[in-house]
């Protein structure tokens, strides 16, 4: 890039005519479209004369707080020195949002459902712990009779449902790997695999799993033994 500094490159065309111009600088490509494409080339002309460059779009940057007066006044200036082309402009923010309007929909819909898995898991999750409680019942109280706390109680009941949490986990990440995976090769421009998410949310379910399943844990450590055992 340093090589192109100083030489004259030949731009415009139509009524304006052809015009050339010498390269003073060269700068890093700027993202001005969905990082799926690759960049394009991009020219920046300075010049006072915007009439002989074939000025069609300019951006402005406005202070912050700026109010739409500021918006009024480049309006004159601008029908001031094209007043043949009528003036149209766009907000860079709306242009971004437009541009990745499919990606932000996917991610909405994205964050709905794992929201609403996680609640069916933990629902399920809950009502499976409380069936198998309810079928120990009786060598829970037998256990706490011969000594066991709380605390072993507790982690005897939450350990057997680790397996199957792990389980679970094994199956979902590799496809959750290769559906990322796929996803990320539709972009140009991309980051590399996050590895550390998928980390997360393993240990995220387990603890989902551990909350979920303490609750009725701890309910039957802490029961009495006599009410476990007493004969109808």
């Amino acid at each position: 890039p340093e090589e192109a500094v100083g030489q004259l490159l030949t731009l415009g065309g139509g009524q304006d005519g052809m015009h050339n111009h010498q390269i003073i600088g060269v700068v890093e490509d700027s993202h001005y479209v969905n990082v799926k494409n690759t960049v394009p080339p991009m020219t920046y002309v300075l010049s006072a004369e915007p009439k002989d460059l074939s000025l069609r779009w300019t951006s402005i940057r406005f202070k912050a707080g700026a109010s739409l007066q500021g918006l009024k006044d480049v309006e004159q200036i601008w029908l001031g020195l094209a007043p043949d082309l009528a003036f149209k402009y766009d907000w860079i923010t709306d242009l971004f949002d437009s541009s990745y309007r499919n990606e932000n929909q996917q991610t909405d819909l994205l964050n709905v459902f794992t929201l609403l898995a996680t609640v069916v898991t933990a629902i399920g999750l809950f009502g499976l712990a409380a069936f198998n409680t309810q079928r120990r019942v009786k060598e829970i109280a037998v256990r706490k009779i011969l000594g066991a706390s709380t605390g072993q109680l507790c982690f005897m009941l939450v350990n057997q449902f680790s397996s199957l949490v792990i389980i679970a986990n094994f199956i979902a990440l590799p496809l959750a790997y290769f559906l990322m995976r796929d996803w990320l090769d539709n972009f140009i421009y991309r980051i590399n695999m996050p590895y550390s998410a998928f980390m997360l949310s393993a240990v995220f379910s387990l603890v989902i799993a551990y909350i979920t399943v303490m609750v009725i844990a701890y309910r039957a450590a802490t029961a009495k033994p006599v009410d476990s055992l007493h004969c109808e």
